[in-house]
């Protein structure tokens, strides 16, 4: 029978009590932080794919394969004119991705009609496509800037130089020429990449039982990347073509244009290097961006599994004899050891010994996961250290204590 346990009091007298804000969430901040990372470390490694493409996509149809036109910019203009341009490119990958796949989720969740639940295919497109819009309306300064760099004829050529070029021949509004296409391009981009990210990995996770590990993430990304470079491989030749050839008037006379010179295959001018690009970038950022925010929400299901542990008394008890070095190294009184293993607070601790507690948290959580696998703890059946961005778990535990709550009553 679970029962509620007397908090312990610190110091001053005063009771510890567990944490009110227990639900869990995916703070925007870690989001946005983890968002950038993964897609400027991304951007920074496949520049020189991104260079070869837009070299093809400009070069009308005598254009050349991904590796002629690669061997030739070599040969031409030297190995450094395959990372041209990745200045402005990093510093855009770092607010673009911060924002496109940052925003993501929130849009996601506030799209969803009760938290923790899957939203839908339909929703999470139209999440990705509001995020991805946002995105490259903010950014598309740098995305114009980038691309002018790394066409051909564009040595020496400083990003704040092209900037100064662009505002002085058409104004600053030049400095936002393509945005329709480059918009409708990040939306398509976000909605390919994350929601066909999210279906596949739902796939595979629950209806095919893969694990939700490294190995999955790189399997899903692959085919996220696939379909993404499919889907936006037409607006991405027209956006490159209207961002380096002022003539056209719009986005259709770029279209009118390019289908009179080339016909329909012309619109997937550069498929293989963009495909070359955004696979391994796909996988790049999607596995980095989960790594670093399950840290980030690691936390707030620790606080969850707390919650679940501090209703059972026999079990609590358990727990504390099990990680009783805690007490040991970081020579805390067994009552702050109990409430800081429970609810993960410092409350009443010294500054010290905060700072050891803090270093020590790894291992604690270390030891609750093992601990919770090893006695079956009913409900809880996922691992610490396996925690997705999906609230769906959390919300059985919260909806567990409940019940167990009302046979207490009854």
């Amino acid at each position: 029978m679970l029962r509620e346990v007397e908090a312990p009091s610190n110091e001053a007298g005063t009771s510890i009590t567990p944490p009110t804000n227990a639900s869990p969430s995916f703070p925007l901040a870690a989001g946005f932080a983890a968002s950038s990372i993964s897609v400027s470390s991304a951007v920074f490694m496949t520049n020189w794919v991104d260079v070869i493409k837009i070299r093809q996509q400009v070069a009308g149809p005598e254009g050349k394969n991904l590796f002629s036109t690669g061997v030739s910019v070599v040969r031409n203009e030297g190995v450094l004119a395959l990372y041209r341009g990745v200045t402005p490119a990093v510093l855009r990958g770092m607010l673009y991705g911060g924002l496109r796949i940052g925003l993501y989720s929130p849009f996601k969740q506030a799209l969803s009609s009760e938290a923790g639940e899957d939203p839908g295919l339909g929703l999470k497109i139209v999440a990705g496509m509001g995020s991805g819009a946002v995105a490259a309306g903010i950014c598309n300064p740098t995305d114009l800037v980038k691309t002018r760099m790394q066409v051909a004829g564009a040595i020496g050529r400083s990003s704040w130089g092209v900037t100064q070029e662009v505002i002085r021949e058409e104004g600053v509004i030049g400095l936002w020429k393509g945005t329709t296409p480059s918009m409708v391009r990040a939306a398509l981009l976000t909605a390919a990449q994350c929601a066909t990210y999210d279906e596949v990995k739902l796939l595979f996770t629950r209806q095919l039982g893969w694990e939700d590990g490294v190995g999955t993430h790189l399997a899903v990304s692959g085919v996220a990347g696939l379909v993404t470079t499919t889907v936006t491989a037409p607006v991405d030749m027209i956006k490159t073509n209207m961002f380096v050839n002022p003539v056209y008037n719009g986005p259709w006379d770029c279209v009118k244009d390019i289908y009179r010179r080339m016909g329909v295959r012309g619109l997937f001018k550069g498929w293989s290097a963009n495909w070359a690009r955004q696979g391994p970038m796909t996988t790049l950022v999607f596995v980095v961006n989960e790594t670093v925010g399950n840290r980030a929400h690691a936390g707030k299901v620790y606080r969850a599994l707390a919650a679940v542990l501090s209703h059972d008394s026999t079990l609590q008890d358990e727990l504390i004899r099990e990680l009783g070095f805690v007490i040991k190294e970081v020579r805390v009184s067994p009552d702050h050891a109990k409430a800081f293993i429970l609810w993960d607070s410092y409350t009443g601790q010294s500054k010290e010994t905060t700072r050891a507690l803090q270093k020590t948290t790894p291992r604690i959580r270390a030891g609750v996961a093992k601990f919770l696998k090893a006695r079956n703890v009913p409900r809880l059946e996922f691992r610490l250290d396996k925690i997705s961005e999906d609230d769906a778990e959390l919300e059985r535990i919260f909806s567990w204590i409940e019940e167990e709550r009302n046979k207490e009553e009854s």
